[in-house]
């Protein structure tokens, strides 16, 4: 279609030359530009066409997932989550999470793992949320990518199921390391002064977790915990400052029961 209308500016701008006509010119360029605007009208729109296709593959792939784990019972149990989440000063988060778990089912392939923002984020910043998933061997070194499939709730929460490289054994201990490269996560926390929870609900008893959330530049904020009371036995929170100035909140825990909510609510100071 480009070749057609070059050629058709080309031959106008001949035609001009050769007859002199003002008008003949001007007339063929007038159809050319509204040949290039329709096929930049028609690319824009099977642009779409291809997202929302893009986008219903992505559902369906999640929905029969689902369904595969409902019937083929694959599970998985978290024995030990470690958990940064790095904030910019506009909100961008980069957040790395090293997952250490069990397979509960006869051949875990895939696991599932949703996570959202604590606001309703416009779909300009949904669009551009990056994840990158690698596995970890037992000794500590890096394996291979896992392969990622994403799609948004309808709460505007981000769902991923993870492929595994290798499909794991029941009893068998798998790692892996996700990192979110999420824009504007934290944007009602940096730039409209409001307070933001930082919280996990896993669907199993969690046997470690550690959950740090690190500030920029020399800020500092209130804090409170979500989900348990302060001195309750398996649980700390504290601030503390890391040796390149930044503040670092974070919460340990043991033994986290299935399903509850814990966490860290924090607030600019």
């Amino acid at each position: 279609m480009l070749k057609s209308l070059f050629g058709l500016l080309s031959f106008a701008v001949l035609l001009g030359a050769i007859t002199g006509n003002i008008a003949i010119r001007a007339g063929v360029l007038a159809a050319v530009l509204l040949l290039l605007l329709y096929a930049f009208l028609a690319l824009v729109a099977d642009r779409r066409r291809l997202l929302r296709h893009n986008e219903k593959n992505r559902r369906l792939v999640s929905k029969y997932c689902n369904i595969m784990k409902t019937r083929l019972a694959s599970d998985w149990a978290v024995t030990k989550w470690d958990q940064l989440v790095k904030i910019d000063t506009n909100g961008d988060t980069v957040q790395i999470m090293t997952i250490h778990a069990v397979s509960e089912c006869e051949l875990l392939e895939f696991y599932r793992l949703t996570v959202g923002a604590d606001w309703e984020q416009p779909e300009k910043y949904r669009k551009r949320v990056k994840l990158k998933v690698r596995s970890v061997d037992i000794a500590g070194a890096d394996g291979p990518k896992c392969d990622v499939t994403t799609s948004w709730t309808s709460d505007n929460k981000l769902e991923a199921l993870v492929h595994l490289p290798v499909p794991v054994a029941n009893g068998e201990e798998f790692r892996v390391v996700m990192e979110w490269e999420w824009p504007a996560k934290c944007r009602p926390l940096m730039r409209e002064g409001t307070s933001e929870e930082f919280c996990m609900n896993l669907t199993r008893v969690t046997q470690k977790l550690r959950y740090r959330v690190q500030l920029p530049g020399k800020l500092d904020v209130y804090l409170a915990p979500v989900g348990f009371r302060n001195g309750e036995p398996g649980y700390s929170l504290k601030s503390v400052r890391t040796k390149a100035g930044h503040t670092e909140v974070t919460l340990n825990a043991t033994s986290v029961p299935s399903l509850r909510k814990v966490g860290m609510r924090l607030e600019l100071k």
